[in-house]
Parts: structure tokens; sequence; C-alpha cells
């Protein structure tokens, strides 16, 4: 009987304890909001939309949504290859109309250093993608970033995505839009 009287208030103690330790472990981590990109990157991503058109532009893309390792491989040597780039995140990707990726962009600054990104500019081309590393004046120059998008993509420096002209229509097709939408002016 003795012995159940120190039973008793221990487990007074951890029926109190338990539910709070079990909500403090159910609590939401301790987190906020950040900045999704830097004014710089904004600025760029406003000018590169522009640029790209009429692809889509993407920031902030983590390797990971981008590459995969080869199926096959050994179990250890595939989790070292995806601890290589699954935390990595690239600036912006162009995509088309189907969700294809086009281009990867990378907006080079002072903190990026060149081996590190050779290294993962390889680890992308190995997986077929071309990336564009822009710096200084392209990067403030909508011209010469366009210029720079249209090379990369195969373009002729003169290209600009097809608009649409009502007047190359059949006349068939003409006059039902012109019912549709009221007489023509």
């Amino acid at each position: 009987m003795h012995q159940l009287i120190w039973i008793i208030p221990i487990a007074i103690v951890l029926a109190v304890i338990s539910p709070l330790l079990e909500a403090r472990r159910r609590s939401a981590p301790p987190v906020r909001a950040k900045q999704f990109m830097t004014d710089r990157e904004t600025k760029f991503w406003r000018m590169l939309r522009v640029a790209a058109d009429p692809l889509h532009v993407a920031p902030q893309v983590a390797l990971g949504a981008l590459l995969t390792t080869e199926q096959g491989i050994v179990p250890k040597l595939a989790r070292q290859t995806r601890n290589r780039f699954s935390q990595q995140i690239v600036d912006f990707v162009l995509v088309d109309e189907t969700g294809s990726v086009r281009l990867i962009v990378e907006l080079d600054d002072r903190t990026h250093v060149p081996a590190k990104d050779e290294a993962r500019d390889a680890m992308t081309r190995r997986a077929g993608y071309v990336t564009v590393r822009v710096n200084g004046v392209v990067a403030r120059d909508p011209a010469l970033l366009k210029a720079r998008v249209d090379e990369a993509l195969g373009l002729p420096p003169s290209w600009s995505p097809p608009t649409f002209d009502p007047a190359r229509l059949p006349a068939a097709a003409q006059g039902t839009s012109a019912r549709a939408n009221g007489p023509r002016a």
C-alpha cells in the first residue's frame, strides 16, 4: 500500500503534463514569412517576362523539381546525388505552353562562385537543360536581355511572337466574327 501512494502522484503529474507536451509537439513550428525575391530579382523578373514572351517565367524553382536521379543506380549513390541538388534553387525557369522547360536563367551577382556555378550548370546540362547566366549590363538592359534569351533559345535576333491578325482570317470566318461582334467600322 505504501508503494501505491507514490504511484498516484506520479500518475497525476503525468496525466497533467502529457497533454501539454502533446499540444506543444503539435503546435506550429516557429516560422515566419520571408521576402520571396529580392528587389533586384523582382525588377529583373518583370523585365524577363517581357523579354521571354510568349514563354512563362517561374521564379525561385527548386532543382529537385527539375532533376531526378537515373533509374537503376545503387540507392546510396542515388541519395548522394539527390543531396547534391535537392536543396538548391535556380533563379528563373522559362516554360512554354505545354509546361516544358525551355531555359534556366540565373541572375548572377558578386555572391555567385564561378566554380560552383559551372558544376551546377554541368549537372543541369547533363539533364538536357540550357542555362543562361545574366549579370551587369545585360541584367539592366531589356534589349540586351531579349537578345540573350533569343540566342539561348536558338531564335533569330529579330524573332517576335506571332500576333493575331483578324484580317488574315478566311472571308467566311471574318463574316462570322463580324456578325458575332457587330459590324466592322
